[in-house]
């Protein structure tokens, strides 16, 4: 393993058996000051970062697997019917839609990827049939959420639908 590895940031996903995706410059002489005390940020290359970011929320969005099992379609108390625009830069319209036998509370909830919740954009009760609600990319204090893939997780009646959003510049 060492001789794969070796001694990178990401040898601790590997050593516990999660997948993990190493990103770096071509040449290690492209950028002289990596892990040394001379790596500071009036040297980063703020074109190349912006890159890897694109790259690495590209990657995440297309790699990653739903927080659970998808809710039984046949007759489900809750599902989310869509969400756009997604990817999207300013806002985001979420469309869910509510069985005909089960009108009730609702909640529906971002989260990012670390599942810590962002935000809470409906609590309430809702008559049966489909509901739309529109996220201005704030969490619940009020900041801007930054680029990324966040969690839609919205519930009723013990059941719930996720999906992911994607949020670019």
């Amino acid at each position: 393993m060492d001789e794969v590895y070796g001694t990178s940031d990401h040898r601790s996903f590997a050593d516990i058996g999660v997948p993990a995706l190493m990103i770096s410059h071509a040449e290690a002489a492209a950028y002289p000051y990596i892990h040394s005390v001379a790596d500071r940020f009036d040297r980063l290359d703020v074109a190349f970062a912006r890159e890897v970011t694109r790259l690495v929320v590209t990657a995440a969005a297309t790699l990653a697997v739903p927080l659970e099992e998808p809710v039984d379609l046949a007759d489900p108390a809750i599902r989310l019917v869509g969400t756009r625009p997604n990817p999207f830069s300013t806002g985001v319209g979420i469309r869910y839609e509510m069985s005909e036998t089960d009108g009730g509370r609702v909640t529906l909830q971002l989260y990012d990827v670390r599942g810590r919740l962002l935000k809470t954009l409906v609590d309430r009760h809702h008559a049966p049939g489909i509901h739309e609600v529109w996220w201005d990319g704030q969490d619940g204090r009020g900041r801007q959420v930054g680029p990324g893939m966040c969690f839609i997780r919205v519930e009723s009646g013990g059941r719930s639908s996720t999906a992911k959003l994607v949020r670019i510049e």
